[in-house]
């Protein structure tokens, strides 16, 4: 199941990485836009072509965190069933406990 994971993080994760600065550069650039009016001429460019970028990578950025989501799932669940420790769960914390720190 790992394995599976890493080889399907080959795909998700540039996706995920292509996205977020795509995000960054449209929140940005639309900023400068409603601040500065009309004299932001090339700032309009770069939040239409940002935009055009987060509409067409939507779906596939909305696939690439469900796969995701649903490994890591899968693996906690696999160990927690086998009684063996992951890299999600404190040292001294017991498989399914939530931590005291928490937030409930």
């Amino acid at each position: 199941m790992e394995r599976m994971q890493r080889d399907l993080a080959r795909y998700t994760h540039p996706v995920i990485r292509a996205i977020g600065p795509c995000g960054v550069a449209y929140l940005a650039s639309w900023a400068m836009v409603m601040a500065l009016g009309a004299e932001a001429g090339a700032m309009v460019v770069v939040a239409a072509m940002s935009a055009t970028v987060l509409v067409l990578g939507a779906p596939a950025f909305a696939l690439a965190v469900a796969a995701e989501r649903h490994f890591r799932g899968r693996l906690e669940r696999i160990a927690g069933e086998s009684g063996r420790t992951n890299r999600f769960v404190q040292p001294n914390q017991v498989p399914g406990q939530v931590p005291c720190n928490a937030v409930q």
